[in-house]
């Protein structure tokens, strides 16, 4: 895959080449993985300041005003909400372990995340009361994401596995609890703005790298890849007018990197974003560290 570089700094250069106003982006150019916001039409980039720990997984609020992200010590790792600048941080949710990627529902009510002990769900209110699993089972559930409607959460779960191993990408309905195969399967999946759609890191067989595909929900058959090879490719995210996809991948790696010490923390995994047929590749970071989780807003 082609793909144009661009460093940090420098996004002024793409003014009307991506439909966003902003990134959001862990990333551990600095040690620990940190939230950053960058401004995708002028360049600006901020570090979001936190307790210490590593960020994992961070999203915006509905009006871009604050931001909800994992905080990952030795001991757990929980949802902690608070204003771009860092201030004002609450946690939000005290699990015995861990509680990852956090959300907010687009109509800012509520906000869902993962149970990584228990392998669950769990849906609460804005100001983290009333917190409940949803679509619950004995299965592997993870990576929840809102629908536009605020009501429907997207998520992967080995309740089904396909041949390669990878879950199934499943949709709950959080009004009555109603569960749905999406006739897909993969992992960090994310709907289209229209609801129609959903973008996830997938394989073609088993011992592959990982790509993106695209796929009509509820249509198996229908997944098209929009990359190929060149390692790891995963996190994809709508913009939010639904015509490009950013997403996290291993591409811009040195080729003299061992594959054997790609980690979470160890080798180059940028971010990129590209249309949602596969043209127009364009990378977005150029620190040489590990992105994970990226996420736009207009």
């Amino acid at each position: 895959m082609k793909f144009q570089a661009i460093a940090f700094g420098a996004l002024a250069l793409m003014c009307g080449s991506v439909n966003a106003q902003e990134l959001i982006f862990a990333y551990n150019d600095d040690g620990p993985h940190r939230a950053h916001i960058l401004n995708l039409q002028t360049g600006a980039e901020i570090v979001v300041p936190t307790a210490d720990g590593a960020v994992w997984n961070a999203a915006f609020s509905p009006d871009g005003k604050r931001v909800i992200y994992t905080l990952q010590t030795d001991t757990d790792a929980q949802v902690f909400v608070a204003n771009r600048d860092g201030s004002e941080a609450t946690q939000l949710t005290f699990e015995q372990q861990y509680a990852f990627h956090p959300s907010f529902s687009p109509d800012g009510a509520k906000i869902v995340y993962s149970r990584l002990s228990e392998q669950q769900l769990v849906l609460m209110n804005a100001d983290g009361s009333n917190a409940q699993v949803i679509a619950e089972s004995e299965a592997y559930d993870s990576f929840p994401v809102f629908f536009k409607d605020s009501q429907r959460l997207l998520f992967h779960s080995r309740r089904i596995e396909s041949e390669f191993g990878d879950p199934g990408l499943f949709v709950v309905d959080t009004n009555t609890g109603s569960i749905t195969h999406t006739g897909h399967f993969g992992t960090y999946a994310y709907p289209s703005p229209d609801g129609q759609s959903v973008v996830y890191s997938g394989k073609r067989d088993r011992d592959a790298d990982r790509d993106i595909f695209i796929g009509k929900i509820g249509a198996p058959g229908t997944a098209n890849p929009l990359t190929e090879g060149g390692g790891y490719d995963g996190h994809p995210a709508f913009t939010p007018d639904g015509k490009q996809i950013v997403f996290v991948s291993r591409m811009a790696q040195d080729p003299g990197f061992s594959r054997d010490e790609e980690s979470d923390t160890a080798g180059t995994n940028e971010v990129f974003i590209m249309n949602t047929d596969g043209s127009g590749v364009r990378q977005l970071t150029n620190g040489g560290a590990v992105a994970w989780h990226p996420l736009v807003r207009d």
